[in-house]
């Protein structure tokens, strides 16, 4: 096992890793989750990798030199947890959790996470931020569109939170714009 985390590490930091499946393309179920494989490639084999609650699609961020992971799924199960790794004390600590347990992606904004999609039907649609100088989440405007398994990327120049291409009942070839209002809805 050491040997295969070395070798997703080293292709993670040479930019080879695709998506959320850091290890080159290759995800191996059961035994990998997604928080273990960014500290892993952030911080080597000596890092602590264990998440307390492990999970495979959870969203996730890094503000202010640590790294959050919010919900994903385990099993047929979405969870609505939120688990934030610092370097500087090799520790995981358990937040305060989403209203709404998704399996979305992330985006950080403005020294905030947020969580767009991520479930199948209405609740796809759901947009939450998570402000770590609070620990609490607020609701967004919600997405046009339900997705999962799509993209979210921010453009800090243009204010612009994108949420690109996706799955819900069909695959949808849209891309849907958003501009986050600042911390607590202002």
């Amino acid at each position: 096992m050491a040997a295969r985390r070395a070798a997703r590490a080293g292709q993670a930091r040479d930019g080879r890793g695709g998506g959320q499946r850091l290890g080159g393309g290759e995800l191996v179920a059961g035994d990998v989750d997604l928080g273990a494989q960014l500290v892993e490639a952030l911080h080597g084999d000596d890092a602590l990798v264990d998440q307390r609650l492990a999970a495979l699609e959870g969203g996730v961020g890094t503000i202010e030199g640590k790294l959050y992971v919010a919900g994903g799924q385990r099993g047929s199960t979405r969870l609505p947890t939120l688990e934030v790794y610092d370097p500087g004390t090799d520790t995981w600590v358990v937040k305060a959790p989403m209203p709404t347990p998704l399996s979305p992606h992330a985006a950080v904004v403005e020294g905030r996470l947020f969580l767009c999609g991520g479930a199948p039907g209405l609740l796809g649609r759901t947009v939450l931020s998570y402000d770590p100088a609070i620990d609490a989440w607020a609701s967004e405007p919600p997405l046009l569109y339900a997705r999962y398994s799509h993209g979210v990327a921010y453009d800090p120049a243009a204010r612009r939170l994108y949420a690109i291409a996706g799955y819900d009942e069909t695959w949808l070839a849209s891309c849907e714009v958003c501009e986050p209002r600042g911390p607590a809805g202002r």
